[in-house]
């Protein structure tokens, strides 16, 4: 109740697709808390956040983080509904050198933008309550890999301040 009478702030709901199996990392990445040992040499984490109408600017990424240097190439990436089969695929075709730091944790990090305001896809999946999303890859001059990522929406409640 203080909250709202000295500093304006609200509780708002609000919306979020997490991938139920990389929502921790994706939390310790956003918020700067510790990164547990990784288990493979590169970890794909989806961060579709705002990527709901929560916000007014609704983009996603996918975070690429590993222990060591590596280099990675996003060949493309899908996102689909499952309960109306719609599919959108992008050609990213992109190479990350994972060489930086995140925030003295040990782990390189790079982020790659992928679908969004500036994206035509996103007006097509507004609302969906699942989503999957398949990434194509390659790691260190690997063969190419696809990870397959399944995107939970959630609702919950948390303060919004006054910019």
């Amino acid at each position: 109740m203080s909250c709202l009478l000295f500093f304006g702030c609200s509780v708002v709901t609000i919306e979020d697709y997490r991938n139920p199996e990389t929502h921790e990392l994706r939390q310790a990445i956003i918020y700067g808390r510790g990164i547990d040992k990784l288990e493979n040499e590169v970890v794909l984490v989806p961060n579709f956040r705002t990527f709901t109408s929560s916000f007014p600017v609704r983009y996603s990424s996918l975070f690429i983080i590993s222990e060591t240097p590596a280099h990675v190439v996003i060949k493309s990436v899908t996102l689909t509904d499952p309960a109306t089969d719609l599919k959108r695929t992008v050609e990213v075709n992109e190479s990350f050198e994972l060489d930086r730091e995140l925030r003295d944790t040990g782990v390189m990090s790079r982020s790659a933008g992928l679908f969004g305001s500036l994206s035509e896809s996103y007006p097509h999946f507004e609302g969906a309550k699942n989503l999957d999303l398949t990434v194509k890859v390659s790691i260190n001059g690997g063969p190419e890999k696809l990870h397959t990522f399944s995107l939970e929406l959630v609702e919950y409640t948390d303060m919004a301040w006054p910019t």
